[in-house]
This record gives structure tokens, sequence and C-alpha cells, in this order.
């Protein structure tokens, strides 16, 4: 007797399904009524986002449903082939009208691949990219004009599935400025302001926001070589203190020109920059759980690795988070000698040393303004600017022969006619590129 796939429990059904790909469901699906409805389960796509090699985020959202979980699923799939193109090519062109006023900068963060802020420098605003056509191009919701404040709204990161926040530097008549702190509920499409926070009279408009945590970084005070950056908690509201030292060049020394700072899982890693080295320090993250609470953080190691770059970009983290990998946009390297993107790994070793044992150096366009989108197996899709042109990063860490770290670049085929934009954001996941042009934002899709 032949039993045929139907008639399978369901339990075992829901096996099979999970060594089924995408596509293999939906062949499936078309079998029989039963199977049909079996393959409207949120299980099953569930699974099958999970065992998925496509780029993904780490998680579906919660709240999604089997058609949403269904959908994301085969949309990266089919992004995925467009991005093996030797030169992807934008499938959808729009434009998004802003008329900022006459002083004022436009600077663009993009939320989940769908939600736009634009923002200057009294006011910003969330655009949905994803709207019915009748309502697309309209604000839906924003802060309103400030007043009383003066605030320099910038990109600041967060990869926080559930939770988006928008901060802004903000300067008034008080004897010191602060940040606030927005968080963002799109689907109520509200802003809850969650916190101010102190810092000083300190115009740096540098902060990142990751995991709940922000930091910004402070500017030296004039006639000072040490200070303290802002390490911010806000959920708890804990503010804690990061010591900075830049030691004066000695004879011969190169000076130290910017600083950075990383959040990992479990570390701050804060960067001194120069044109041929940067000096590494990590900070054990508190515990934000602590009764007694020790507002100076206590630096655990340090390294100097050989190369001076910006821009640098947490990857992934390993080994109980002490290898951290890193992607940056090299200035110069003694070893190299030639600009470029490199990939690096960050080793915090027992004896307080920080070791670089590994890099991928292969790529002698020197490009800025990085912006990268991490997918749940470690992959990097990204972009970065050079002066008349695009270009596409594809980041592949699986070993090739030798066993080296592998980084594919391919040119993402965009001309700007000589015209630089002004700021820009990438969302790998959507395959959604946002441009900053004179009259408003160029969006790109490129699916």
């Amino acid at each position: 007797m032949t039993l045929s796939l139907s008639s399978l429990p369901e339990d075992i059904l829901y096996n099979v399904f999970y060594f089924l790909s995408p596509v293999s469901i939906l062949k499936v699906r078309q079998v029989s009524k039963d199977l049909y409805s079996l393959t409207r389960q949120k299980i099953v796509w569930t699974n099958a986002y999970r065992t998925s090699n496509s780029f993904l985020p780490v998680e579906p959202p919660a709240d999604a449903s089997a058609f949403e979980v269904e959908r994301a699923l085969l949309s990266a799939i089919k992004l995925d082939e467009a991005w093996r193109k030797p030169q992807p090519e934008h499938v959808c062109k729009r434009f998004l009208k802003y008329s900022p006023g006459r002083s004022d900068n436009i600077y663009i963060k993009l939320y989940h691949g769908r939600y736009l802020m634009i923002g200057s420098r009294s006011s910003f605003s969330f655009y949905d990219l994803d709207a019915k056509p009748e309502d697309w191009g309209r604000p839906i919701f924003g802060s309103g004009e400030s007043e009383s404040t003066y605030s320099i709204y910038r990109v600041n990161t967060d990869d926080s599935a559930k939770v988006s926040y928008i901060s802004a530097v903000a300067m008034s008549r008080l004897p010191q400025y602060f940040i606030r702190i927005w968080q963002i509920d799109f689907v109520g499409k509200t802003l809850l302001q969650v916190a101010d926070v102190p810092i000083g009279r300190n115009m740096s408009s540098f902060a990142k926001i990751t995991n709940g945590w922000l930091v910004h970084g402070a500017n030296r005070q004039q006639g000072s070589n040490a200070f303290n950056a802002v390490l911010f908690h806000i959920p708890t509201r804990r503010i804690y203190e990061v010591p900075v030292y830049v030691p004066s060049p000695g004879s011969g020394e190169e000076r130290i020109f910017q600083i950075d700072y990383i959040i990992a899982p479990q570390h701050l890693l804060l960067m001194y920059i120069s044109r041929r080295q940067t000096l590494f320090e990590a900070f054990p993250l508190p515990n934000t759980n602590d009764t007694v609470i020790n507002r100076v953080l206590s630096g655990s190691h340090s390294g100097i690795c050989p190369s001076g770059f910006t821009e640098t970009t947490f990857v992934s983290a390993s080994d109980q988070a002490k290898r951290i990998r890193l992607l940056g946009s090299v200035i110069t390297g003694p070893a190299r000698g030639m600009p470029g993107v490199r990939v690096f790994d960050v080793v915090l070793k027992r004896d307080g040393l920080i070791s670089f044992p590994e890099e991928c150096y292969n790529n002698p366009m020197s490009g800025y303004n990085l912006h990268l989108t991490l997918s749940r197996s470690g992959a990097v899709r990204g972009i970065c600017m050079a002066p008349t042109t695009f270009t596409l990063l594809r980041v592949d860490f699986g070993p090739t022969a030798a066993g080296d770290m592998q980084l594919d670049i391919t040119e993402l085929g965009l001309k700007m006619d000589g015209v630089i934009a002004y700021d820009v954001d990438f969302d790998g996941f959507r395959g959604r590129l946002c441009l900053v042009r004179d009259e408003g934002v160029m969006i790109l899709d490129y699916i």
C-alpha cells in the first residue's frame, strides 16, 4: 500500500517541512487542500527561516504573521539572487521631496528598511516608504519644531529589533547641553521622550546607540589631555564615565586625530586613531543590576593595531565575546601601504593584551561613509561612497582555499553625475538605498 504525503500525521509532516527549501514548501502547498493549510502555519516558515542560508536578521519579529515570515524569507532569496550579479541594478526609483530651511543640513536614518527619518537642525519626521500610493511621501509622525533648543540630529545605529531609539544633541541657554533620547513606536506611530543625558558644555555631536547603550564621544577640552566620555544605559537611566587620555605625540610619533567607540556585546572598545596605527582599549560593560554602582569604568585590555582606520563597525563576537570581528575603512597600513576596506579580529587575551591575528585586506579602493547590514550568519552587506560612485560591499567570511577570510567586493552600477550625496543610508535586508540630494531624498530599491 502506498501512502500519500497528505496522509501522514501532522507532527511528521512538520519534521518533513524542516528539511525542505522554501521553494519546495511552495510546491508541496499545491498538492492538496490539507497540505495547503499546513504550509500556511507560522511554525513551518519560522523553521524554514531559522535553517535558511539567506541573508536575514537573527529572528523574525515575534509578532509577525505566518504570511509576513514567508514573505520575508522569499524576499531574502530574491535579493540574494540580485546580489550575486556582477552589477546589481535597482528596479524602482522614487524621490521624496523635502525642503529644510536655508541653513539646515539634512540627516537621514532608515529603520527596519521601511521607516525613513529625515532630520534637520530643529526637527525630524518619519516617513513610511511602504505606504500606499495615496499616502506615500507624507510624514507619519515627528518631533515637531523645537523653539527652545538648537539640535543637531545625526545618524545613530541601533541593532535592536524590538526597540528603536533616536537621539539628538540639544543646546540651550542653560549651563550645559544634553542628549535627548526618544523611543520610537512605529506601530502606534508615536515618539516617547525617555531621557535627557547631560554632557556639560561639550558640542561634540558624536553619539552611538546599540543594544540599549548610548555612548557620547566627548571632545578634548582645551589645555587638557584627559577627559571622560559618557556611557548611558537607557533602560535603567544609569550614567557611567569612560576615562579618555590622549597622550601628546613624542618625537617622530603621529598625532591622534580621532577617537571612536564600538559597543560590543560585553565590552566598550575605545580607539585612538592615528594615520598609521590605532590604539585599542577595552572596558567591560557594567552590570546594570548591581546595587553598588561604580560610575567610572576601568579598562581591562589594550593593544596596538598597525593600521589607522575610520568608520569601524561591529560585525560579530565569539569565544565568549573575547573575539570581536570589526570592519573599517583603512587610511594607511605600513604592511600594505594602500587604503581600503579591512576586516579584522580583535582578541582579548588573558594577560590583558589585545592581539589582531587575522585580517582581510584586498580592496584597494579608498571608500568612506560605510553603511553596513549584518546578517544572522555574520555575513555583511553594505555600501560605501567614493567621489562620484557608490561601491557595493558583499562580505563573505567563509574561508578561501588558502584558509584565509574572503572579502568579495563588486561595484554598484550607480553614477552620481559628479554630485556627491550629502547623506546616505542603506538596508541590506530590504535592498534599499536612500540618498540625500539637493531637492530631497532619492530612494532606490533593488527588488
